[in-house]
């Protein structure tokens, strides 16, 4: 094959590791599906509902920011294509097929800044760090938010350097698709929109020239934003429905804590950052100034997120730490303006530091810890079935929440269990005339305090209503019947 310059060959060696890194990814996440994250088996079963075309299925897609809809709309594809069958496959596809693209796109800002051959250990370092190796092969959607983030982060840093429009266009879709892969990405999505705006504030240009640009890159947000909406509307009856849980700030705190590095040696990941923020301040390097307060960001926003006991948001935002620690380790020589002699050793020196840190967090605690296995599911919904169906003929068990997705997981369950999203006691007892009703509900912490059914009312868990009778727990979930007149069930 004859190539017609080294641009193509590189491109061409460059997609092709990328292939197979993917390749490995995926067979060693295939390998494991009994590790898998309790997103991908929620996830599993929402395309499951999406691809029958039931209403749960719609609702779930777009009733919370919480579970943006995108991480979902790019595994439906490989969910239909594979079937029932599938199982936890297309997230573990998806993952590990976003995880190879972060590791193609931090290469490609690597060698954009001149980081030569250097730059393939930082991108190993990043590959072979525990906290992200594990969300590329357990299906959890943290490789699609690195991936875009750090998008964001480059394409911020080469518009301030080189002015070229290609870079803010990317940089306003990233932008626009951030809050459709996690909402706790928000307030560091702001922050970036907000240096954008300063920048481009004291730049040397028309009024025009300046309103088009931030028109530019808010117009992809605000459309995303809006379609959300529209379809929330559509669905739920209530364009907001999604921001509803967004008022229950008392239910924000709680002691459920998923860190994607362990937070000791986090704060080591904001060195880089800090370093090439003051230099860059000194140097008035406005590249610099901006790619330091993006990449530093995160780290305190962990820090402010477990100060403020909301651990469980924690993931979304620590997924940037190391990639972002990695993006502004390899633009310190071009702020410092280093000659390439004193480029090449401060990046051998980085490389080894990169390493050396990836090397001791494999001596830390599980940076990911699985909430709950898939068989302990099973065994748990086994018990409920067999003690419900010991008492009654004809039962039905409205499993509430997203919570109920991972209980339930892709399988197809009992027929007396019914998911809901949108729970109606009035409208199930007129649904379901003659049956036995129960209602099976999740302890509102962490993520799962977000969903309708606590928010709608906040002590339906520890005080039931008047027509719920307490019947038992089964470990964090609650069983209520529901009070019938006699005639009314069997």
């Amino acid at each position: 094959m004859v190539f017609s310059s080294a641009a193509q060959r590189e491109r061409v060696i460059r997609y092709g590791c990328g292939a197979v890194v993917f390749a490995v990814l995926a067979a060693a996440g295939l390998s494991r599906l009994d590790r898998v994250s309790p997103y991908a088996v929620a996830a599993e079963g929402i395309c499951r509902e999406l691809i029958e075309g039931t209403t749960v299925g719609r609702q779930a897609l777009i009733s919370s920011v919480w579970w943006p809809p995108l991480p979902i709309l790019l595994r439906l594809p490989a969910a239909a294509l594979g079937g029932s069958g599938a199982g936890v496959i297309p997230s573990i596809v998806v993952a590990a097929f976003l995880g190879a693209a972060t590791l193609l796109l931090l290469e490609r800002m690597l060698s954009l800044w001149e980081a030569g051959w250097i730059r393939i250990g930082l991108v190993a370092a990043l590959a072979l760090h525990p906290a992200f190796l594990r969300a590329c092969v357990d299906g959890s959607p943290l490789t699609g938010v690195a991936f875009a983030a750090l998008l964001a982060i480059f394409c911020l840093a080469e518009w301030v350097r080189t002015r070229k429009l290609r870079y803010l266009s990317t940089l306003s879709i990233a932008a626009g698709l951030l809050p459709a892969f996690s909402f706790e990405l928000t307030p560091w999505l702001g922050l970036v929109l907000l240096v954008l705006g300063c920048d481009t504030l004291f730049t040397r240009a028309t009024g025009i020239k300046k309103r088009a640009t931030m028109l530019l890159a808010c117009l992809p947000l605000g459309y995303v934003m809006g379609l959300w909406a529209l379809v929330s509307w559509l669905i739920m009856g209530d364009p907001v429905y999604f921001l509803r849980s967004l008022r229950r700030l008392d239910f924000w705190s709680g002691p459920q804590t998923v860190y994607w590095v362990p937070p000791a040696t986090l704060l080591w990941c904001m060195a880089p950052s800090l370093l090439l923020l003051l230099l860059s301040l000194f140097r008035r390097n406005r590249a610099g100034i901006v790619l330091g307060i993006a990449s530093a960001t995160p780290v305190v926003l962990v820090v402010l997120q477990l100060h403020y006991q909301v651990g469980w948001m924690t993931a979304p935002v620590a997924a940037l730490a190391v990639p972002s620690a990695c993006a502004a380790i390899a633009f310190l020589p071009a702020a410092l303006q280093l000659k390439p002699a004193a480029r090449f050793g401060f990046l051998a020196a980085a490389c080894v530091g990169a390493a050396i840190y990836t090397a001791a967090a494999y001596r830390g605690p599980d940076p990911l810890p699985v909430e709950r296995l898939p068989q302990d599911s099973r065994l748990r919904l086994a018990r409920i079935e067999q003690h419900i169906s010991g008492r009654t003929r004809y039962p039905k068990v409205f499993v509430c929440g997203y919570a109920g997705f991972g209980l339930l997981g892709g399988h197809e369950p009992h027929p007396m269990f019914v998911r809901n999203l949108d729970l109606s006691i009035a409208k199930e007892k007129v649904d379901y005339h003659g049956h036995t009703l129960y209602v099976l509900l999740h302890k509102p912490e962490g993520r799962s305090a977000m969903d309708s059914v606590h928010w709608k009312d906040e002590d339906l868990f520890t005080l039931g209503s008047p027509s719920l009778l307490y019947d038992g727990d089964w470990g964090d979930w609650r069983l209520f019947e529901i009070i019938q007149a006699p005639g009314g069930r069997d």
